[in-house]
């Protein structure tokens, strides 16, 4: 999986409206939502596993 930068949740980008997502959705976004479904099955915390992570965090 590629790394990419996750925004804290006091990033101004998560108070802006995000893109509009177009369907179908594209080869890169597919294999995206694919890694990170499979990214967050492995993560454990203080608090248990992450609850969901906003797209715009990610870019």
């Amino acid at each position: 999986m590629k790394l990419v930068d996750i925004q804290s949740d006091r990033a101004l980008v998560l108070r802006q409206t995000s893109q509009t997502v177009q369907f179908p959705l594209d080869e890169k976004t597919k294999l995206l939502i694919i890694e990170m479904k499979n990214f967050f099955s492995t993560l454990q915390g203080a608090y248990g596993s992450p609850v969901g992570l906003a797209a715009p965090q990610i870019g």
